[in-house]
């Protein structure tokens, strides 16, 4: 069976972004440089994890770069999806100079133990390509990635022909690169549409690719060469690779994080985005008015209620509250409303655990749902109060 769908994921955030030098801990793999999630990236990872069991089109198989970070995200993600992961070292982190040589299976596998897949013959060394250890150029990078690309779906359609779905786990620079290759573009800088939109990629984001064309055609073959008037065998064919047209569904998804994107990074602005120093950022407030069609009825937004967004830079943005999607139409606010950000506060219901049942400890806290203040502020200074001028007017869409 034809590969059809390729999910891509940057690892979560790394201890190395948040930890001062001294505190950080010794790699777990005895690779220099080679840290560990922190506490936020682990929280990032099991939100992703979460995101990919909801999906109707899960992963038939994870892979993995073999940087500890990437291992310990694609370990979240398959346990809930109750697969082992598998490592491929054509999917290492980018170095332009002196490149880290990654932890061997074995290392990884002392590690993660039943989470990780080294046992299986058909697997071996995966696309049987690792990065260069003196570092790479881009085009070097790219030039990976499209060989990595080729030689792992002709391993996977040879070796794994039930796998139809794979999700690859890797590093910023290696995720854009992959995207840009399976979009049929030359090289790391192109713009995927006539608006310069770039590929997404922040930390624990997500792209989808999915294949537009067919991957089979059919073809007729004559059983006997000497006998032309006989009827000719129908066979299927698989559309190599490199001719298959992929387009992308998902681009750098990251609504189902509680913090939404983080730490975007791009070639352009790799040195800003990963020397710790943060994006620029305006925090603006709206009104939402979720209309009822009746003035008799007041609606209320519950308040576990899962709450979505997208284009807020658009004449209709859309909401997705609960089970329910709506469209918004912008208008002035008439009146007075206030915004007190000091005192606000994030609360999301306790749901079943991912074995089905609620944890036995009714004490217990998961650090991924534990209430936290939306924006931390310096109790010294005087509390901060915002009038909001702009109203969304929420309407309800039918169902397709």
């Amino acid at each position: 069976m034809p590969i059809k769908t390729i999910y891509v994921a940057r690892h979560g955030s790394s201890s190395a972004w948040t930890l001062k030098q001294e505190e950080l801990p010794a790699p777990p793999t005895g690779v220099e440089s080679d840290f560990p999630l922190s506490e936020h990236g682990i929280s990032q990872s099991k939100e992703l994890a979460h995101y990919i069991l909801s999906l109707d089109s899960q992963p038939d198989m994870v892979i993995s770069s073999p940087f500890f970070r990437c291992a310990q995200t694609s370990k979240y993600v398959c346990d809930l999806l109750e697969l082992p992961f598998f490592v491929d070292n054509g999917l290492s982190e980018w170095f332009e100079t002196d490149a880290h040589k990654p932890a061997t299976a074995d290392t990884l596998a002392k590690l993660f133990k039943s989470s990780i897949e080294v046992n299986d013959d058909n697997w071996k060394n995966g696309s049987e390509l690792a990065a260069a250890e003196e570092g790479e150029t881009e085009e070097e990078l790219f030039q990976r990635c499209q060989i990595f690309l080729r030689k792992l779906v002709q391993k996977l359609e040879t070796a794994y022909p039930d796998v139809e779905t794979i999700l690859l786990v890797t590093h910023g620079a290696v995720k854009v690169s992959l995207g840009l290759n399976l979009l049929g573009f030359n090289d790391c800088h192109e713009k995927i549409d006539d608006d310069g939109s770039t590929i997404r990629c922040g930390t624990c984001s997500l792209d989808k690719y999915e294949v537009l064309n067919s991957t089979h055609y059919r073809a007729r073959e004559d059983e006997d060469d000497e006998a032309e008037d006989e009827e000719e065998e129908e066979i299927n064919i698989t559309v190599p690779f490199q001719q298959r047209k992929w387009v992308i569904t998902m681009n750098g998804h990251t609504e189902f994080l509680r913090n939404g994107e983080e730490r975007n990074w791009t070639f352009e602005s790799d040195q800003i985005d990963e020397d710790g120093r943060e994006e620029e950022m305006e925090t603006v407030y709206i009104s939402l008015d979720l209309s009822s069609g009746s003035y008799k009825e007041r609606l209320e937004i519950d308040r576990t209620a899962t709450f979505q967004y997208a284009g807020l830079d658009k004449e209709v943005p859309l909401f997705r509250i609960g089970d329910k999607l709506y469209e918004g139409n912008w208008q002035r606010l008439v009146g007075t409303e206030l915004a007190f950000p000091d005192a606000a506060m994030i609360h999301k219901k306790k749901p079943v655990g991912g074995s089905g049942y609620s944890s036995d400890n009714e004490n217990e806290i998961d650090p991924l749902l534990e209430s936290k203040p939306i924006i931390e502020y310096d109790k010294e200074h005087t509390e901060k109060i915002y009038r909001i001028v702009d109203r969304l007017a929420l309407t309800g869409l039918s169902p397709m």
